[in-house]
């Protein structure tokens, strides 16, 4: 992690050279932030991988396939950390990832780490200007990370005249001027009512609220649905085994009502005109009908079903002594 021209692209070109050019890599894995920064960056950019080799161990670039070939054999792929799916299943020796601070991915990063499983002991070198972002600050403090910091002013023999002061006069001391040209890693801008630590932990909280109200929420929801199919089966069941006559049988007398009416529409011997979708309404009538009927065939089971369940009375002295009748009439009808 170093400062806006330490020279963090030389370090990574030189770095995959040197390794290829000694043979310890031969699958070696370009990523940037975009292909597009890979190519003018880490490959034809100035400090690039083209500039740094030598005339005759410099390997070919195939462009359009956004690969680079060696003489001795080794290949170097590019890769898009905002697409982290590329990743997934090429397998590699050695890796190079250019300005980690601003991927908008981690799991690029997991990716390139989990296709890090050829070769004998593979590595991977991350150049990047530090920003405030979680997964950073934990690859940094890990056991198998070497950090190696530097500031702008270190190289700055190899930058134009006047530009590290005119840097250093307009930044001056802020967090900025930390973060870009010392290449620290900056959490929060000193005296700032907020922490990015207590934004996060507030965040995290959230969330795991949102997840239990969100569960809560389809448990209200799946026994409001519980009651009202113990409702439907209750309706159904005591229209099934109702003592009155009429409450047995009121579905067939209104469909058989409905079509005499229709017949007679059809003949002409009505003083008025039925709607043309009473053919309509009578299909899907004789539907009804139809279903009630086979309802009424298996209404000793919901009968059951309904008194086993357990009482839910909400709605006074009739649905009490409709609930009493229920069992007695639904035993009649039965034998």
């Amino acid at each position: 992690m170093a400062g806006r021209g330490f020279g963090k692209t030389r370090a990574g070109a030189e770095w995959v050279r040197q390794l290829v050019e000694g043979g310890m890599a031969r699958s070696v894995a370009l990523v940037g932030d975009t292909e597009e920064d890979v190519r003018q960056v880490m490959i034809e950019g100035p400090s690039g991988i083209l500039a740094v080799s030598p005339t005759g161990s410099r390997p070919h670039w195939h462009r359009s396939l956004c690969r680079l070939d060696w003489p001795s054999g080794a290949v170097a792929r590019c890769f898009s950390a905002s697409d982290p799916e590329q990743l997934r299943g090429p397998e590699f020796d050695h890796g190079w990832a250019d300005e980690i601070g601003k991927w908008p991915y981690e799991a690029a990063w997991d990716n390139l780490m989990l296709a890090l499983r050829a070769g004998e002991m593979p590595r991977c070198l991350a150049t990047t200007t530090p920003r405030p972002r979680a997964w950073l600050r934990r690859l940094a403090a890990a056991p198998d990370t070497v950090v190696v910091r530097g500031a702008t002013a270190e190289n700055e023999a190899n930058l134009a005249p006047g530009v590290l002061a005119a840097m250093e006069a307009r930044f001056g001391s802020t967090g900025l001027a930390r973060q870009e040209l010392y290449g620290e890693m900056v959490d929060a801008a000193p005296g700032a009512l907020w922490q990015r630590v207590s934004l996060e932990r507030c965040r995290a909280a959230r969330r795991a609220e949102a997840a239990k109200l969100q569960n809560e929420a389809l448990a209200l929801a799946l026994e409001l649905e519980r009651e009202r199919l113990a409702a439907q089966a209750g309706l159904v069941a005591a229209e099934a085994g109702g003592a009155s006559w009429l409450q047995r049988n009121w579905r067939p007398i209104t469909m058989l009502s409905f079509l005499g009416l229709v017949v007679a529409d059809a003949f002409g011997l009505l003083a008025f005109r039925l709607a043309d979708q009473a053919w309509l309404l009578l299909q899907i009538g004789l539907g009804g009908y139809v279903v009630g009927r086979s309802v009424e065939k298996i209404s000793p089971q919901i009968t059951a079903i309904s008194n086993a369940a357990p009482p839910r009375q909400r709605h006074g002295p009739q649905a009490k002594s409709r609930s009493k009748s229920r069992p007695a009439s639904g035993h009649a009808k039965s034998g």
